[in-house]
């Protein structure tokens, strides 16, 4: 089992990792951008209450186009080491 990581925590595996934070402030939700990667990782209120839909998943991982622009989505999810393992495997 995985500890559960404070989105400090996350935010530094993020930028340790390639990623820039890409959010913007009419965003729901901070995003961070691997250029390289093609990916976007957005991140979500912990609590599902504060979410602007309380039934998302708190992080999604999606797919880029060469243009910087939103492909599709790889995976959603309430746990970020299914983040990091998806992204392990797509390197």
């Amino acid at each position: 089992m995985f500890k559960t990581m404070s989105t400090a925590e996350i935010e530094a595996y993020l930028t340790g990792n390639g990623f820039e934070n890409s959010s913007w402030g009419n965003d729901i939700c901070p995003s961070f951008i691997n250029v390289k990667a093609r990916v976007q990782v957005w991140l979500d209120y912990e609590d599902k209450e504060q979410r602007e839909d309380p039934t998302a998943t708190r992080f999604a991982l999606c797919q880029l186009d060469d243009y910087e622009q939103f492909e599709s989505e790889i995976i959603n999810s309430d746990n970020f080491q299914d983040i990091i393992e998806k992204l392990e495997a797509l390197q």
